[in-house]
């Protein structure tokens, strides 16, 4: 996934495009019970859980990324769609402030990214493993694996650390994904469009571009599972479509146009593909995104 992919993953709480870009782990979603926690996170007996979203996760490993990692609430995407179903993304930091740490989390699995740096400086190392049980892309899991290195992720990864196991739980808290009607639609050069984002999780947040809303969620293209991303700002907005193991097709407004609140958005009109040579193609966006609660 590209570095705009990464941007859009970054405003909904994954990763920056200086951090790296991301693609879930692959899982589908199951239905448990609200994770146990061998470190204190919270339970519930309601249906979702509640009060804020907590990790308690620790590493064996060299240098920087040994012992327990720090994660914020913030930090914590329960409900994050994927082409395979819903997985928890969870971003770490180190003792080392250049260094932080992506978790993809699916049932069965976990993928662990260690970067750093930004443009020409970044780096990246990818480690896999098994020993994620009670998952619940609503409420959580619990992780206790050996990890292994995938170096065909790798990116430059210099001297960056290696991480050789994982042990912890993450809490959802009272995370909610939001709501959203906004259909997409058109010829994307790689097959047409058409439908709404399902599953779909909303995020809003204030950044320097003022209010920005960001929906990310499944659409069919064709016959295949796609994730798309509607990112709205004051006045614009944008939809990048993403394909397993394909290449992200970034589409900006042309005629579309924005409206967004503390509480969601409005998204209208056309967007265009860029592209630096060829035939930039066209899709149509519109309708109401609803923000999720991330949770107190």
């Amino acid at each position: 996934m590209g570095c705009a992919a990464a941007v859009m993953l970054a405003a909904v709480g994954v990763v920056s495009c200086g951090s790296g870009s991301s693609k879930p782990a692959s899982g589908s979603t199951t239905t448990t019970g609200a994770p146990s926690s061998s470190s204190g996170a919270p339970t519930s007996t309601s249906p979702l859980g509640g009060g804020a979203s907590t990790a308690h996760i620790t590493i064996a490993g060299a240098g920087s990324i040994a012992g327990a990692l720090t994660t914020a609430s913030s930090g914590i995407s329960c409900f994050f769609p994927s082409v395979d179903g819903l997985t928890i993304n969870v971003l770490s930091g180190t003792i080392d402030p250049n260094v932080s740490t992506f978790m993809f989390l699916s049932p069965g699995a976990v993928r662990m990214r260690v970067a750093s740096g930004s443009g020409s400086t970044y780096r990246q190392r990818e480690f896999d493993g098994t020993g994620v049980t009670g998952f619940d892309g609503a409420r959580g899991a619990q992780i206790d694996s050996t990890l292994h290195e995938n170096k065909a992720a790798a990116y430059s990864p210099g001297t960056l650390p290696a991480a050789t196991s994982i042990k912890g739980d993450i809490y959802c808290g009272g995370q909610r994904p939001g709501s959203s009607t906004i259909l997409v639609s058109g010829d994307t050069g790689e097959g047409v469009v058409s439908g709404g984002l399902d599953p779909v999780r909303v995020q809003c947040h204030t950044s320097t571009l003022g209010k920005t809303v960001n929906a990310v969620g499944i659409l069919k293209l064709g016959t295949k599972r796609v994730l798309v991303f509607v990112n709205g700002q004051p006045g614009s907005f944008m939809v990048l479509i993403s394909p397993p193991g394909g290449t992200t097709k970034n589409f900006k407004s042309a005629s579309g146009t924005a409206t967004t609140t503390d509480t969601g958005m409005h998204v209208s009109g056309d967007v265009v593909e860029q592209v630096a040579a060829g035939t930039a193609h066209t899709v149509h966006a519109a309708g109401d995104a609803v923000c999720g609660a991330t949770g107190a």
